[in-house]
């Protein structure tokens, strides 16, 4: 069985809660690429968040110029991800 999801940026035009409805109705698992606020909305529609989005914190950290890929970033993004990840879970 296959389980498909969707990215939220592609659907920015659309009220998450339209998108979820749209997602359910044509069998998709979860949605992709949510912010940790939105987690809730996806779930209570019965869908999964697998990926989330970039953080987003105030040190602009989390863009792909300034992420895992540089490792004096490492510390301050594994802190960001310890909230992330449970919230997506």
């Amino acid at each position: 069985m296959v389980r498909q999801s969707v990215s939220r940026w592609c659907f920015d035009a659309y009220p998450l809660e339209t998108l979820c409805e749209k997602a359910v109705g044509i069998g998709l698992a979860g949605i992709d690429l949510l912010h940790p606020v939105e987690a809730a909305t996806v779930r209570s529609f019965g869908l999964a968040c697998p990926v989330t989005a970039a953080p987003e914190h105030e040190s602009g950290l989390g863009c792909i110029e300034r992420a895992f890929n540089r490792r004096e970033h490492h510390d301050t993004l594994e802190e960001i991800y310890r909230v992330l990840i449970p919230a997506a879970a």
